[in-house]
């Protein structure tokens, strides 16, 4: 059967064994047929997975199959919870509890030479970086952050999808703004790279969380 790939009939080749120039100028040719906006990245994650949706944006997918063939996904866009509670770390300690979660939080002055030993769901940070007063809230669209390990901030919605956090998953987490704005912490998930104990840091916060099964 003779075949060919301007329009791709993309069925008739082993995919996987055509040359990579051939496999991308296909990708693009499918993908803007679809009316789908084409860019490197998106059709290097298509080229790099099968049967694997890869996200165009907050209501759109797309799929390659085996054969090379690109099929879309459509959803509805995601409902963010818009709860928040603005806290005042007042005074040496605290707790408060926000959607069902209870936060415990404690200065004190760091010791130098000496580390404090990791427990779970707690963390450490920066006393004097973070501020008097935060803000606890999920995510939002057009969150950014900058993991510590990392050299520049990052979208959340990114960090995951690299993660493979599931979607209504990602809507559960909590997030704490420090009084810049900037987000320091994310629930269960890396610190922030601007927050974390340094040699020169004068006050720890520690910050511990409790979630309740189920919620």
């Amino acid at each position: 059967m003779e075949c060919q790939l301007e329009p791709p009939h993309i069925g008739c080749y082993d995919f996987a064994g055509l040359p990579v120039a051939v496999q991308r100028r296909a990708l693009q040719l499918q993908l803007a047929g679809l009316g789908v906006s084409v860019d490197f990245d998106l059709v290097e994650q298509l080229r790099g997975s099968v049967d694997h949706f890869v996200s165009v944006n907050s209501t759109l997918s797309v799929l390659r199959d085996a054969a090379g063939r690109v099929k879309l996904q459509t959803r509805l866009p995601v409902e963010f919870n818009a709860s928040k509670l603005a806290v005042d770390l007042a005074g040496r300690a605290g707790e408060v509890a926000f959607d069902g979660i209870r936060v415990r939080w404690r200065f004190d002055a760091v010791k130098k030479n000496k580390r404090s030993a990791a427990r779970p769901a707690c963390e450490s940070f920066d006393a004097d970086k973070v501020g008097g007063r935060i803000m606890l809230r999920h995510w939002c669209a057009g969150d950014r952050c900058q993991p510590i390990g990392m050299r520049s901030s990052v979208k959340l919605q990114d960090l995951f999808t690299n993660w493979k956090i599931p979607r209504a998953r990602r809507r559960e987490l909590m997030v704490a703004a420090a009084e810049n704005g900037e987000i320091f912490w994310i629930e269960g998930l890396r610190i922030s790279e601007n927050f974390k104990l340094t040699p020169q840091t004068q006050r720890r916060l520690t910050w511990c969380w409790q979630r309740p099964a189920g919620v």
